[in-house]
C-alpha cells in the first residue's frame, strides 16, 4: 500500500509530531560546503559581472559535467572552449574556477538531499505510527479491563499525513480498533520496506558524492592552469599578429 506523500501532508506530519526537529533540518540544509568548494559574495559578484548570459550557461553546463562525473577529457574539452572567449577579459581565474567548483557541488548536493529527506520521512512516520499503534493497543486494554474508559479519538492528522484510510473520529468497540490496528500494521510493514530502499539507495548516492568530490579536488588544479595557458596565449597570438 504504497503512498506518494505530498509537501503539504509532509508540512502536516512534521507540525504534528516533529517541530522540534525542524530547525535541526534547517542548520543541516543551510550548513556550509566544504572550503575547497565555497565561494565568496565577491568572487561570485566578480563573476557573474564579467560574463556575459551565454556564458554563464556555458558555466554551469560545465558545473553540472562535473557534479556528474564526467571524463576528466570532456571537462577539460568543454573548459578550454569556455576559456579561449575570455579574450581581452580582466576576469579573476581563481574566482571563476570557485564558481565552477561551487556550482558543481551545490548541484551535487541536489539528490543526495532529496534522498535524504525521503529516509528523514520515512522515519518520521514510522514513529508516528508506532505512537498511534501505542495509543489503540493500550485503549484496547482498557476495554478488555473493563475500565471506565469508553472512547478513543484517532489522530486525524497523522492519518492524513499518512493512510488514504479515513478512520471513524470516534471509537467504541475492540472491532473498530482491530480495524485500525491491522491498517497501521500494514502501514508500517510497507514504510519500513520503502525506508530500507531508500537507505540503500542514499548511501550509494552517497558513495557517487564521495567519489564526484574526489574528482572536482583533483581536477580544481586543471581548470587553473588551463584557463591562464588558455588566455596567455591568446595574449601572445594577438601581439605577434602579422601586420
Amino acid at each position: 500500500m504504497r503512498r506518494n506523500v505530498s509537501f503539504a501532508m509532509l508540512v502536516t506530519l512534521v507540525i504534528a509530531f516533529t517541530g522540534p526537529a525542524l530547525p535541526a533540518k534547517a542548520q543541516q540544509r543551510a550548513a556550509q560546503p566544504p572550503r575547497e568548494f565555497r565561494i565568496s559574495a565577491a568572487q561570485e559578484r566578480t563573476v557573474t559581472r564579467s560574463l556575459n548570459a551565454r556564458q554563464l550557461v556555458q558555466l554551469n553546463q560545465i558545473a553540472s559535467r562535473l557534479a556528474e562525473g564526467s571524463s576528466y577529457r570532456q571537462i577539460q574539452a568543454e573548459w578550454e572552449g569556455f576559456a579561449s572567449q575570455l579574450r581581452g577579459s580582466d576576469i579573476d581565474v581563481n574566482a571563476l574556477v570557485q564558481f565552477v567548483l561551487h556550482q558543481a557541488y551545490q548541484e551535487s548536493q541536489a539528490d543526495l538531499q532529496s534522498y535524504a529527506d525521503r529516509v528523514w520521512l520515512h522515519n518520521e512516520q514510522k514513529e508516528a505510527i508506532r505512537g498511534e499503534l501505542s495509543r489503540l493497543r493500550a485503549f484496547k486494554s482498557s476495554l478488555e479491563r473493563g475500565d471506565r474508559r469508553t472512547d478513543f479519538r484517532p489522530n486525524m492528522s497523522v492519518w492524513r499525513a499518512i493512510s488514504n484510510y479515513r478512520p471513524q473520529a470516534v471509537i467504541k468497540s475492540t472491532d473498530s480498533i482491530d480495524a485500525l490496528l491491522s491498517e497501521w500494521e500494514e502501514e508500517l510493514q510497507t514504510i519500513g520496506d520503502d525506508a530500507q530502499l531508500a537507505n540503500v539507495d542514499m548511501q550509494n548516492i552517497l558513495l557517487k558524492q564521495q567519489q564526484t568530490m574526489q574528482m572536482m579536488s583533483n581536477i580544481s588544479k586543471m581548470l587553473h592552469d588551463t584557463a591562464m595557458a588558455v588566455i596567455r596565449k591568446i595574449g601572445r597570438d594577438d601581439q605577434v599578429a602579422p601586420r
